[in-house]
């Protein structure tokens, strides 16, 4: 189990509206931490693109590292750019008559 989460009221309010989705978002969080490598969901993505500058040094304070939170917002930022809807197709022009 992950033993590491002891739930804060504003880190709840920051990562999600639910404490399932709190804890799931976290969770990825400090995976990524540990690992050393980006390991962040779309929806994880969002929250953490959405942090106000109250909440980045609530969610992020653990972690002692001034580059991890810079280092997750831009993977998140790129990965929302990425999952972006193809432009539509253009349509054939009709044949002349």
């Amino acid at each position: 189990g992950f033993s590491w989460w002891h739930p804060d009221p504003k880190l709840i309010k920051c990562m999600g509206d639910y404490r399932a989705a709190a804890r799931t978002h976290y969770h990825e969080v400090c995976v990524s931490f540990w690992t050393q490598k980006v390991a962040i969901q779309e929806d994880c993505c969002k929250a953490i693109v959405r942090l106000d500058e109250d909440c980045s040094s609530a969610v992020f304070s653990r972690f002692n590292n001034p580059f991890f939170q810079l280092l997750l917002k831009e993977y998140c930022s790129n990965k929302g750019e990425g999952s972006s809807p193809a432009p539509p197709k253009a349509t054939p022009a009709p044949p002349k008559a």
